[in-house]
């Protein structure tokens, strides 16, 4: 082979490689923002009321995305491949105390969008689609805030049982939940600077923090922003 024909392959190689990263960049360029879940194709039948719940990503200039799953909050890596393929992940999310159905949908959409190895922008509608699996999250561009909210940063109301219930070792736990109509949880770690009076029912704010523990394990804790209100009777917590 010639000198001059070696030297046109390289040109030639080069030139797909160039195009190549630039039909990535600008995969990234025209994803970047927020965006909304407005549809989901999953393995399971169940519907979920999406409409009710805050599910979103936000992709970012450094290949990062991120969102709320329903419930929790969740980030990871995103890496932008040749021809619509992609790669998400691995993800990571917070770990807070759900509702059945709100738990169960984010387990199908934390599994389609980790499988998820292409995507397709048609009539303003980003979609995941996880080929293998036969699963797709689609999203329309959001007008909110693009900008991610730090888990730190997001407080949350809880209302507090009037009095505390066994949760093992000798210990006990306060019980808490998030709606007037939920459940009550117990809540296995102490609420930091809250003062729980026997006898007595409590609507606090907290802040979401996290910590570490022995194997590197992370631990969600929460601390006491202010008591909302506190009252005798349950009722009258509403």
């Amino acid at each position: 082979m010639g000198v001059n024909m070696t030297r046109m392959l390289l040109i030639y190689g080069c030139l797909i490689a160039i195009n190549a990263l630039a039909s990535c960049v600008g995969a990234q360029d025209e994803l970047n923002g927020k965006w909304k879940l407005t549809s989901y194709k999953f393995s399971s039948d169940q519907g979920f009321p999406i409409e009710k719940m805050t599910v979103d990503v936000t992709i970012s200039e450094n290949k990062r995305i991120g969102g709320n799953s329903g419930c929790n909050l969740f980030g990871g890596e995103i890496t932008f491949l040749e021809r619509g393929k992609i790669k998400i992940g691995p993800l990571t999310s917070t770990e807070r105390f759900c509702d059945e159905t709100a738990g169960q949908f984010e387990s199908l959409f934390t599994e389609t969008l980790q499988n998820a190895t292409e995507y397709s922008i048609k009539g303003g509608v980003l979609t995941f689609t996880a080929a293998k699996q036969k699963t797709s999250l689609s999203f329309g561009r959001s007008t909110a805030d693009a900008t991610p909210t730090p888990v730190e940063e997001n407080h949350e109301t809880f209302f507090i049982a009037n009095k505390l219930v066994d949760c093992g070792q000798k210990t006990k736990c306060v019980q808490f939940k998030k709606e007037k109509s939920g459940i009550w949880y117990q809540m296995p770690q102490p609420i930091e600077d809250f003062h729980f009076r026997p006898g007595r029912f409590y609507k606090i704010e907290v802040k979401p923090t996290y910590g570490q523990r022995l194997g590197g394990a992370r631990v969600l804790t929460y601390k006491l922003v202010r008591v909302i209100k506190t009252a005798v009777r349950e009722k009258d917590l509403y």
